[in-house]
Parts: C-alpha cells; sequence; structure tokens
C-alpha cells in the first residue's frame, strides 16, 4: 500500500495521532487494536481497527459533524462529503462511496427506509455505524465477534432499526428534558431481579423476593411491585445468589492479556465466578501493585484478589540456589516480601509445596512465612506437599520411598494453624491415586478436630474425580527423553518420543527402571480402568481405557502404556492423549459433603479456540449444585450456594460480596435450578455451562440469557475492602 511508503508511518499510527487522541478514544489502544492482515484474495494488506461501541460512535459523531470536533476541523469537510457519496451501485444496499455504504432511494439496509444522505460502515459479522445527517443521528452496534453463534444480519439489523425509528422523537415537545423529580419517579433503581427465589449466600432456606439494586450496591430486598428499574428481570422459578467467589484462580494470565475477550474470562463467567483469586500455588509476579495497575488500565472482566507466591518470593531470595532449607537471614528477607506485599494490597500467600522452589522448604519456613501472613489478617494457601501417598515427582526408580503424604502434609498445616493462627487453606484438596483412595475419612476428620480446637483451618475443593489442567497426561517418565548413546548431539536431538523410548528398552537395566516408574505412575493416576485414551491415531481406541487396550493386546497395563507410545503418535510424548480419573468419587463426595470446603474451579480464563482443558475450566460450580445438591442430595442448594459464596469471602475476610444483603455489592448471579448443569467434558472441554441464565459484576451485566457479554466490568480489590477482624 502506498501511504507507508510515502509517510514512512503506518495507517495506524495516523489514525492514533490525527484521530483517536483529538476524539478522547476511551478504550482504543493501537498496539492491541489494530493490525496489516493478509490473504490470497490481494496483494496489499487490509488493515482493520478494532473499536469499543463508545469509541465507534464518537467517529460516527465526528462525521455526521461534519469532520469537526470542539474547535478543531480533524477530517477535511470536502472530503466528508466526497466519501460518503455513492460512485457504484450496490443494490439493495444502496450504493457505495469511499468505504461508506450510502442510501440510495431509501434503500439501505431490508425492511426500512432511510432518509436521503444516510450512510454506513459495516463491519465483521454484524458490526454497523449508521450516520442519519437529516436526523442528527448516530446509530452504534456491535456484536460479540469472540463468541460463536452472535452474528447479526441486515436484515435482523434493518428490523432494530424500525424499531428504533418507531422511538424517534418527532416535536419538540417529545423532546423536552423531564425535570429531575420525574427522571427519578420513572427510574428509582438501575435493576430490579422480581419473583426470584433469594438463596442469600448464608446457608439459610430460601426466600421469595424482590432485589433492587442502585449504584452498584444491593439497596432493597422484599416486594417492590411499585418500583421501577431501568432493567427489570422476571426470575420466577429461578435462583437469585450471590455471585461466586473462585478461591483458587489461574486467570491471572488472562486478565492481563491484550486480549479483551480473554479479558472478560467467558468460561469464568459464565458458570457465575464475579471474583478470582490469583496468583496460586505459589506463582504470580513479585510486585503485586504493578499487576493490579495493569488489569485496572487494561480492564477485567471480573473481580480479582490477589496474594503473593511463595515460590516466587523464595526464589527471588535464593536464586537458583534453592535446593535446600532456606538461612534464617534468608527466611527474614522473604518475610519482609510477604509484608511489602500485604501493604500493596494482597491477601495472603500462596503456597506450591510439591513445585519447584517450594518442594524444598521445611516447616519452619512455612511457620515464619505464615506468621507475618496472619500479623497482616491475611490468609494461606497452600497446594500440599503430595496429594497422595507421594509427591507428583516421585519415581520408585530415582527417590527414596519415604516421602510425604497428603496426610503428613495436612498435620504440617494443622501445625502451621496451631502456632501461627493464620487462616489456612488446604487448596484443592484430594486423595489421589487407587493407593490412597478412601483417605478422605481421616483427612476430613484431621480438620474436624483442628477446626473444633478453634484452628482457622479450611478447604477448597474442585468437585470432579479427575485432575490435571490439560488432560495431557504422560505415563512415560521423563527421564527416558535425556537419555543418550554415542551418536552425536544433533542426531540424538532428532529422535521422536518413540525413537528414544525404544532405546531405552534396548537397555535391561533402564528398561526395567522404565516399567517400575510406568507401573507406579498408572497407580497415582488412577489405575488402568480409569486411563482414558481421548485421542489416538487409530481412532476406534478413542473412549477406550488403557485397560481396554491391554486387553486388546492380550498384555498388562504397564506394555500398554509403552505401546501407546510406539504403535501411536511417534512425534507426541506418551504417543496418545489421555485423560486420568486419578480420584475415587466416593472421596471427591466426601470432601464435597464437608462445610468448611469451598468451591474452587483452579481453570484459567479459556477460549473456545484454545487447546485441551479441564471440564472444571467451564462448569467447576454449576456442577457443585447440580451434581451434589440437586441429583445426589449430599447438600441443599443452599449449602452449595454458601461454600460457593460467603464462604470463601469469610476465609478471605471480604466484606459486602458473598451475601445478598441490603448494602452488598450486587455481584449477583440467577440460575435455573431445573437447567443448570456442567457441559464439558473430556473430549469437547470447551463447553459453557448451562442453566446460569444471569450474571451481575458490580450491578452491571456480565451475562445475559447465557450468552457472556464481553464487559469489562471487574474491579481489583485490595485488603482495603476486607472486613474488620
Amino acid at each position: 500500500m502506498r501511504w507507508p511508503c510515502l509517510t514512512g508511518r503506518s495507517v495506524f499510527e495516523e489514525f492514533d495521532d490525527q484521530i483517536a487522541r483529538p476524539l478522547g478514544l476511551q478504550d482504543f489502544r493501537r498496539d492491541r487494536d489494530t493490525q496489516y492482515v493478509t490473504g490470497d484474495d490481494s496483494v496489499y494488506p487490509a488493515y482493520p481497527f478494532r473499536l469499543s461501541t463508545r469509541d465507534l460512535a464518537k467517529f460516527g459523531l465526528l462525521f455526521l459533524r461534519n469532520g469537526r470536533w470542539d474547535d478543531k476541523q480533524l477530517i477535511p469537510e470536502n472530503w466528508i462529503v466526497e466519501s460518503t457519496t455513492s460512485y457504484s451501485d450496490a443494490g439493495a444496499s444502496g450504493g457505495y462511496g469511499y468505504m461508506w455504504w450510502v442510501e440510495a432511494d431509501g434503500k439501505h439496509f431490508p425492511g426500512v427506509t432511510l432518509p436521503k444522505g444516510s450512510y454506513s460502515a459495516r463491519g465483521y459479522r454484524g458490526q454497523y455505524l449508521v450516520v442519519i445527517p437529516a436526523w442528527d443521528v448516530v446509530i452504534c452496534h456491535r456484536v460479540n465477534s469472540f463468541q460463536k453463534g452472535t452474528a447479526v444480519s441486515k436484515a435482523d439489523f434493518g428490523k432494530l432499526l424500525n424499531l428504533i425509528f418507531a422511538a424517534r422523537p418527532t416535536s419538540k415537545k417529545d423532546i423536552e428534558q423531564p425535570s429531575a423529580s420525574t427522571i427519578e419517579k420513572q427510574s428509582e433503581f438501575d435493576l430490579i431481579i422480581r419473583n426470584g427465589l433469594v438463596v442469600d449466600g448464608t446457608g439459610r432456606p430460601g426466600f421469595q423476593a424482590d432485589v433492587a439494586v442502585r449504584d452498584n450496591v444491593i439497596v432493597a430486598i422484599g416486594q417492590l411491585a411499585g418500583a421501577k428499574a431501568d432493567l427489570e428481570i422476571d426470575a420466577a422459578g429461578k435462583v437469585v445468589c450471590p455471585g461466586f467467589v473462585d478461591l483458587h484462580s489461574h486467570a491471572e494470565k488472562g486478565l492481563v492479556s491484550d486480549d479483551p475477550a480473554r479479558r472478560a474470562a467467558p468460561n469464568l463467567i459464565t458458570q457465575g465466578i464475579t471474583t478470582v483469586v490469583v496468583n496460586q500455588d505459589g506463582g504470580g509476579p513479585l510486585d503485586l501493585a504493578k499487576q493490579r495497575q495493569q488489569m485496572q488500565h487494561l480492564g477485567v472482566g471480573m473481580n480479582v484478589c490477589q496474594v503473593i507466591g511463595h515460590g516466587t518470593i523464595r526464589r527471588h531470595v535464593m536464586g537458583d540456589d534453592h535446593e535446600r532449607p532456606a538461612t534464617p537471614a534468608e527466611i527474614k528477607r522473604m518475610q519482609q516480601l510477604v509484608k511489602d506485599a500485604a501493604k500493596a494490597g494482597g491477601f495472603g500467600m500462596s503456597a506450591g509445596l510439591e513445585y519447584v522452589p517450594g518442594r524444598w522448604s521445611n516447616s519452619a519456613e512455612m511457620e515464619a512465612l505464615s506468621a507475618t501472613v496472619a500479623a497482616s489478617d491475611g490468609v494461606t494457601i497452600v497446594h500440599e506437599r503430595s496429594s497422595g501417598s507421594r509427591p507428583m515427582w516421585f519415581l520408585p526408580s530415582r527417590d527414596s520411598a519415604d516421602q510425604p503424604s497428603m496426610l503428613d502434609n495436612l498435620q504440617e498445616l494443622i501445625d502451621i494453624a496451631a502456632a501461627t493462627n493464620v487462616r489456612t487453606v488446604a487448596t484443592h484438596i484430594k486423595a489421589r491415586g487407587t493407593d490412597f483412595w478412601g483417605s478422605s475419612a481421616k483427612m476430613n476428620e484431621a480438620i474436624r478436630a483442628a477446626r473444633a480446637a478453634g484452628l482457622p483451618l479450611y478447604a477448597d475443593q474442585y468437585a470432579y474425580n479427575t485432575s490435571g489442567s490439560d488432560g495431557r497426561i504422560v505415563l512415560i517418565p521423563s527421564w527416558v527423553s535425556s537419555v543418550r548413546d554415542n551418536a552425536t548431539a544433533a542426531d540424538s536431538a532428532k529422535r521422536t518420543p518413540a525413537e528414544q523410548l525404544q532405546l531405552v528398552l534396548d537397555d535391561h537395566s533402564l528398561a526395567e527402571n522404565l516399567r517400575q516408574d510406568v507401573d507406579y505412575e498408572i497407580t497415582r493416576r488412577g489405575g488402568a480402568k480409569h486411563i482414558l485414551i481421548v485421542s489416538h491415531p487409530n481412532k476406534s481406541l478413542n473412549g477406550k481405557s488403557l485397560a481396554d487396550y491391554a486387553a486388546k493386546l492380550k498384555t498388562d497395563a504397564v506394555e500398554a502404556a509403552i505401546s501407546l507410545q510406539l504403535e501411536g503418535d511417534p512425534k507426541r510424548r506418551g504417543g496418545a492423549q489421555l485423560r486420568a480419573f486419578s480420584m475415587s468419587e466416593a472421596d471427591v463426595e466426601a470432601f464435597a459433603s464437608t462445610p468448611w470446603t469451598a468451591t474452587s474451579s483452579d481453570a484459567g480464563i479459556a477460549l473456545p479456540s484454545d487447546g485441551p482443558v479441564h471440564p472444571r475450566f467451564y462448569g467447576a460450580f454449576p456442577r457443585k449444585i447440580r451434581r451434589y445438591a440437586i441429583d445426589r442430595g449430599l447438600i441443599t442448594i443452599e449449602e452449595a450456594v454458601r461454600v460457593s459464596t460467603s464462604l470463601p469471602a469469610e476465609i478471605l475476610k471480604l466484606k459486602d460480596r458473598g451475601i445478598i444483603r441490603k448494602g452488598a455489592i450486587a455481584d449477583l448471579v440467577i440460575f435455573d435450578p431445573k437447567t443448570i448443569r456442567d457441559t464439558a467434558d473430556a473430549f469437547d472441554p470447551h463447553q459453557f455451562a448451562e442453566g446460569i441464565d444471569y450474571v451481575f459484576v458490580n450491578g452491571k451485566l456480565a451475562s445475559d440469557g447465557q450468552r457472556w457479554l464481553g464487559s469489562l466490568h471487574g474491579s481489583v480489590l485490595t485488603s482495603s475492602h476486607r472486613a474488620p477482624p
């Protein structure tokens, strides 16, 4: 294209300087919202812009005003006239000018007649900007182009225009501004939800009432038959409850994405989550203030609570020399970083004691840091040192069998809570591995006894019997890839995983170690009957278990796992995509039944175009209500809501969230108890939950009729939002 050649600048740079900045566009960012696009249709690149509704409307208003904004002529008036003049016949759309569609004899959109001189810009899947100078009107229509099924046709938009035109004032009397008192009488509230069953988050029985919101706050609960609101929703037959608070979320990366669709968190919002706690498992940035500023600048779709990651501060203090206990001096430096995080608004600390570098910490280090967290009235959220009989990194061919179990780690947490009185969460609590199934009874009893003794000990859980974020488990140990023979480094690097495995099998000693490790991993992953083949080059195996495959081969599970690599996709580690169901459903139910276990997702933000994810990314909270309350009756709907709302809010000491009462922030969910359910599974994980009809974040609509709106109404909360001790 000629513009960069002639000016040395891109079209986008010129738009930013000459149009966006003078207009005061509020949402446009050139680095994020512009890109050149090439294709086979033309040797010249296209240059699409992405604008928010209000920014696009301002651009339309600039054309309506003949290129003038305030006291400056941003676009020459003669260019406005020239570019919006028709130079070719566009049939039912009228005519076509310079990138503008132009009305001709009233023709422009199906089923509607526009005044002479009207023109419009049209974008992807139903984005429309219509300028009608004769009526001094600009109409801007945007669709959520990041979600499937949201296209709006020209015919449908024509119907919408007819409705708008029918409401257009036709006389001076019609456009007289009402007095302030009249406005107040017309719209006393921003929102009224009528006729719903209010389940307020406390656990008490639901009750019929209307709920009214004004300025993002719940201001009335009761019978509000005579009141009016800007938006009124009939929730008859539905449950109205607080927005869900996710105590263990990995949304932090998505919330600073350049993609606003990802920051809107569709998979989380559509399951009713309105607040997330991020930087889990000891991760996240060291500078919480910088992270918060970035989220606030970009805009986020939900409320965010930050914690500081133990692994982050440990690595910052100890560097690469972290495979040992910390010294007293190093612990003191870590404590100062925890204090700094609290001053920056953090709610506490997360730890990942099964991960690098947290796995080398000891109880003394964790107790000292937890005491620092307690001093600022924070919470410590701990990923266990082991979720079963041994840690996830354990290999019988390499490591001593004397390793901490989940029960050992739970006792460590109890001891730390007793020593520091810090609110402590055993996060995503589970009993993983067939050799550990049934341990929920001992774990629950230990927590019950600790709480009876007055210790502030809690847990959280995603109520699935399968773990692993993306379902891409590998039964072949990772050390196989590092085995070398006499080949050159370059030739070794060219080997496929299948060829590398064969190298190990050809060595008797290594092959023995391999089979020992694979056998243990199968046990840890729930046994051969509970390991599912999701995707294999031989499609007839998809949906079969490892046990089924072993039976087909007339061999044992270990040899079947080896065969998957050798006979499956040779370039893929493991040879196939697997999903393991490593927890017993009986243990999952036992944890779900306890009053101290909050619901969590352990999920990041996902878009349907992403690769494999765990079904919990889309369904953790609806699943708790559907499966364990409604279908199985283990808990009531009111209790399922409580452990998803006021319980995590209590753990965080969040004031005015996780509950429906006057004065609380209007984070609200309306769901249908007849249809609420999770729909995602191992084969099709990117499936939105059903039955969550409406979600409000800070009083603003975020999901409407089970469609996420892409709105960014969230706030980054700080410890100043906590209830006083």
